[in-house]
């Protein structure tokens, strides 16, 4: 039986993939399954090629495949753009009276989608529920009980007409594939009582659920993809949750209107892409001078300038690193997976609050737009630290909001306190918060500001470990790649190829890496990230010992697989 595998799911945009493989993807994670969905998407609202990858496993998943195991082509151009990668023993599934395509090749299906949408279900749109029943009978696992569920869910608004429709057009699909086909893909069984606590979640929901756990209450920001997601999330939960959210009229403004709901006493957030937080870039400097917490989130896409808009990268990495002029502290974290992400955005408002500075989550569109199986187990969040914020402060006019005295993080009154003014200023400025000249003052308050990352390191959370206690290999990985380079140093292992992933999720200010295995086993530590440079391995190994002796890097937007980088090993 097996125990992997990987559909996708080909059309232009507007066909229905993401409803083909949301339907497929909650109905086998409720019969216990794990799966991965992410959407390879071009930028254009009609046309094109666009694709939707599911994979199915038994085990945890969080990466998808080159090769498809099954391919449903909607359409001709997804045909000729995508056959070649369905691997020897896989099947093409497609309408062959409506795709002229070329003389069918062994394991091609034809099903007449838009027929038996019309016959079974009363309407050709059915066309999904027939492919998607297509699909089940390739794998032959019996979860029609949990798809008739998901299709209740999804079209009983419309009528139960609808809902028997399209249901009536699933069972049409799995009786087109003929009986010597059907469970070609058997699908190992797997315990249906995981999947009560199990949801279905994309990285950007995950992203907006830590931020509302966390006590967000203003939210600023410009709609950009694949950002746009999280602000849409944030939105629908303003009114339950007493958030006030202003989509701004550009970047600059979504960022000094964030600052200034941090300086007033709220948990503020903005989120943007490179593009968009290129427009931000003052902003920060005007957080780091006044020292004023804020969470500005940053969801990569290739650049420069627009770049492929609707595809994936870890390119902005030293942008966000050394965005603003001058020296002042900040933090940045990255999320591996959707169960992680609440943990995160929880993390960033609390060292935001305890250090007062801005705090960047980095994700990507590989990872907000990717859908993952998350048992709500594994979901942690972090309980609120406000750090120093005070409500009131004893005595008349005394406040000093840059008080030097107390260390290099200042009380922090919220303005309008009885009997107390507060001042903030972009300029240099005295420990009231008055403009200075002084040069000895200067050097205090930059000594001050910059001099935060040596406390913030005591709080980074050291990398994750996987792997060999032995490794000769060491993969090292940041953000959305770990479920690919991980994927890829299990690869190794079951090879007999004694290997290791070192995963870091806090960016910046790097821990003192304490190593969890021999290092004198290691042969090669080789690092693996999204794009042209290498911005990560440049960064540890500037500011760590760790020296490696190759870089595996993608950039043609598209995101690592383990495929990819055990090829990138061996070639």
């Amino acid at each position: 039986m097996t125990k992997d595998i990987t559909v996708g799911i080909s059309g232009a945009a507007g066909m229905g993939m993401q409803s083909i493989s949301f339907t497929l993807a909650k109905s086998f994670l409720r019969a216990g399954y794990n799966v991965f969905v992410w959407q390879d998407v071009m930028s254009r609202i009609r046309g094109g090629n666009n694709t939707s990858i599911i994979r199915i496993s038994t085990s945890p998943v969080n990466s998808i495949k080159e090769e498809f195991d099954i391919l449903v082509a909607l359409d001709l151009l997804a045909i000729k753009r995508n056959a070649l990668k369905v691997k020897a023993d896989g099947f093409l599934i497609y309408d062959g009276e409506k795709q002229r395509a070329e003389e069918p090749k062994a394991g091609w299906i034809s099903v007449p989608f838009e027929k038996l949408a019309a016959e079974a279900g009363g309407d050709k749109i059915m066309i999904n529920s027939v492919a998607t029943g297509a699909v089940l009978a390739l794998l032959g696992a019996d979860v029609i009980t949990e798809c008739e569920g998901v299709i209740d869910e999804l079209f009983s608004k419309k009528g139960a007409e609808v809902v028997s429709g399209n249901i009536k057009a699933v069972k049409a699909g799995i009786a087109a594939v003929t009986p010597g086909v059907s469970g070609k893909f058997m699908l190992a069984p797997t315990l249906k009582i995981n999947s009560k606590n199990k949801i279905l979640i994309n990285g950007s929901d995950a992203l907006g659920l830590g931020a509302v756990s966390a006590g967000l209450k203003f939210y600023s920001g410009y709609p950009m993809s694949p950002a746009t997601s999280i602000m849409e999330y944030v939105a629908a939960k303003a009114r339950e949750y007493g958030i006030v959210l202003e989509q701004a009229e550009d970047e600059i403004a979504a960022i000094n209107m964030a600052i200034g709901a941090g300086y007033s006493g709220v948990r503020a957030m903005t989120c943007t892409s490179g593009g968009g937080f290129a427009l931000m870039i003052e902003g920060v400097s005007l957080a780091g001078m006044t020292e004023t917490p804020v969470v500005i989130g940053i969801s990569q896409r290739p650049g420069p300038a627009t770049g492929f808009p609707t595809r994936t990268e870890q390119g902005d990495l030293n942008m966000v690193l050394f965005a603003g002029h001058g020296d002042f502290a900040r933090v940045v974290l990255a999320p591996a997976t959707a169960a992680d992400g609440p943990l995160i955005m929880n993390r960033a408002f609390n060292l935001a609050e305890k250090y007062q500075v801005p705090v960047f989550v980095l994700s990507d569109q590989y990872y907000n737009d990717s859908s993952f199986s998350v048992d709500l187990a594994e979901v942690r969040v972090e309980p609120v630290n406000r750090g120093g914020v005070l409500a009131e402060f004893p005595g008349s006019y005394n406040y000093k909001r840059y008080d030097l005295s107390a260390g290099r993080v200042s009380p922090r009154l919220i303005p309008g306190a009885k009997n107390q003014v507060v001042y903030a200023d972009s300029d240099e400025h005295t420990e009231e918060g008055h403009i200075t000249e002084s040069a000895e003052l200067r050097v205090k308050m930059v000594d001050k500001r910059a001099g935060k990352l040596a406390e913030i390191v005591s709080d980074m959370d050291q990398p994750v470990y996987f792997g060999s206690e032995k490794p000769e290999t060491v993969l090292v990985s940041w953000g959305s790649s770990f479920g690919a380079v991980k994927e890829a140093a299990d690869l190794l292992n079951a090879s007999g190829k004694p290997a290791g992933l070192l995963h870091f999720t806090n960016i910046w200010p790097l821990p003192e890496i304490k190593l969890k295995f021999n290092e004198s086993a290691v042969k090669r530590f080789i690092c693996a990230e999204n794009n042209y440079s290498g911005q990560f391995a440049d960064l540890l190994e500037k500011n760590t010992k760790l020296r490696f002796s190759r870089r595996i890097l993608r950039y043609d937007g598209h995101p690592l697989t383990a495929e990819y980088i055990v090829g990138g090993l061996e070639g």
